[in-house]
């Protein structure tokens, strides 16, 4: 059984997290992984813009709808859905083109600790459709989209990605009331014959806590002066008043 780990994440976010994930992934995994970077190059890295042209139509609806808004709620709301769209064409790319038993999304914010084992998707997936971590937000069903694995041998899998199609290329998940990825993977697996075949854990990230950390919010900065940061990269030296 193979397994293809998949990522994207952009140049700005090479120092805060990409290069932590990169190294740490190539130390303890011997599985491929395909990275869809955003103004870089790696090894063999896609890049995203050329490779998944698809999302520039959704960035540009977004921008459109933000240029008709000025809702403060509504334009948070937006902007989330555009941060969490690329992870979400990524994976449909990934689906659609790769050569592999399971694909695993796994974010760019997730240091590798420990050896993968070369069986860990079959492991969590098995013959099931897909495997992930739920949530509960606010009594919602919110999949935790970390880490999820897809069985690209299922015959359901092509239901998995007319939904994702449904919810980017159509934007139907911009009709939810959180426009992100998790909760429209979680729109996903409420449909009866995809909740039947997929495997939904509880606790993110205990099942794989020896191979994998998430670093969240501000964990992302662990190796970095947090707010050093934020003055070099976004506000600039030069900008500071005294």
């Amino acid at each position: 059984m193979s397994t293809t780990y998949v990522t994207t994440f952009s140049k700005d976010h090479l120092e805060l997290y990409g290069n932590r994930f990169l190294q740490s992934f190539t130390n303890f995994s011997n599985d491929p992984l395909v990275l869809y970077a955003e103004e870089f190059t790696w090894n063999n890295s896609l890049d995203f813009n050329s490779t998944i042209p698809e999302h520039i139509e959704f960035k540009k609806h977004i921008d459109y709808l933000l240029s008709k808004t000025k809702d403060k709620k509504e334009i948070a709301r937006l902007k989330k859905a555009l941060r969490w769209s690329y992870k979400s064409f990524a994976i449909i790319h990934a689906l659609e083109n790769l050569n592999t038993d399971y694909v695993i999304w796994i974010d760019g914010d997730v240091e590798t600790v420990g050896k993968v084992p070369k069986d860990l998707a079959k492991k969590l997936c098995g013959d099931k459709l897909l495997f992930g971590y739920k949530q509960k937000i606010k009594q919602e069903l919110h999949i935790e989209s970390g880490f999820v694995v897809f069985n690209l041998k299922h015959p359901r899998i092509k239901r998995i990605l007319q939904m994702y199609k449904l919810g980017y290329y159509f934007k139907q998940v911009l009709d939810l009331p959180k426009p992100w990825d998790g909760f429209w993977l979680a729109h996903m697996c409420e449909i009866k014959k995809i909740r039947k075949e997929a495997i939904l854990s509880n606790a993110p990230f205990k099942s794989i806590k020896n191979s994998f950390v998430h670093h969240v919010g501000k964990d992302k900065f662990k190796d970095l002066d947090f707010d050093k940061y934020l003055v070099d990269k976004y506000l600039g030296r030069n900008n500071l008043t005294k």
